[in-house]
């Protein structure tokens, strides 16, 4: 797969591994960050927290932000087309279904055992989009410190959000490059 088309298959992946946004991102993890390697796992956390801070949904900007950062301006179209596509045919050919056999008692019980699953695999990107985080201490603490007062509900998330962002600008950014702090690029191509 080379060029862009490694863009579409890796998004396709979301279709192997499931629809919802969190199966998507542990599908995109496991291929771009430990597969094919064409981000680490820094970058794909710093995707993440840009999808976390935009409108709509996290694992379409994440994703987005990625295609961006690998191939530019089309490879975000590429890629968020990709990703919408699936879920809307989808959508499009159960909704009718759902509806009409959605209250059988064997679809509930099967649906209450795909909940459990969802359990695990939010487990599990946590886990693995934790570890960048957890490589410095002002990392884990402003981590454990957001989900406490998320879990709580003394702080709105959108609040928690805004502090750890300023938190992690005074104890996490990385050494200055250059005079003018070394902008980053708008994008990169990196070739698989």
């Amino acid at each position: 797969m080379e060029g862009d088309t490694l863009l579409s298959w890796t998004i396709a992946l979301a279709g192997k591994g499931g629809t919802g946004k969190t199966t998507l991102a542990v599908c995109l993890i496991r291929y771009l960050v430990e597969e094919r390697r064409c981000v680490d796992d820094e970058e794909f956390a710093e995707a993440v927290t840009v999808g976390q801070i935009l409108p709509g949904p996290v694992a379409v900007d994440a994703a987005t932000h990625l295609g961006h950062l690998l191939r530019g301006v089309a490879g975000a179209i590429v890629t968020t087309v990709c990703i919408l596509l699936p879920a809307a045919v989808l959508i499009v050919v159960l909704s009718p279904l759902y509806f009409a056999h959605g209250r059988t008692p064997l679809l509930v019980g099967g649906l209450r055992g795909a909940g459990a699953v969802v359990v695990a695999v939010v487990a599990s990107a946590l886990v693995r989009l934790g570890r960048p985080v957890f490589t410095h201490a002002a990392g884990a603490v402003i981590a454990v410190a957001s989900a406490l007062l998320v879990i709580a509900g003394w702080v709105q998330p959108s609040v928690v959000l805004l502090g750890a962002g300023l938190l992690g600008a005074l104890f996490l950014r990385p050494p200055a490059v250059g005079l003018d702090g070394g902008a980053p690029p708008a994008s990169r191509e990196k070739q698989p």
